[in-house]
């Protein structure tokens, strides 16, 4: 239970927050932004995927 409930917190996709902060340290807000969007979408098919291996 605890190995299932680590692996899927882990493939959970990056927060906002690294978009706040990546613009309140003035960095590349746009690559930072591609990043949390292509994170949220990786973690669309990620996540189902180790749900369904991880069922018991």
């Amino acid at each position: 239970m605890t190995f299932t409930v680590v692996a899927l917190c882990s493939a959970a996709p990056i927060g906002i927050s690294a978009l706040t902060f990546s613009s309140l340290a003035k960095l590349d807000v746009e690559y930072t932004s591609s990043a949390v969007s292509l994170s949220i979408l990786a973690g669309v098919v990620y996540i189902p995927i180790l749900t369904y291996v991880f069922h018991p």
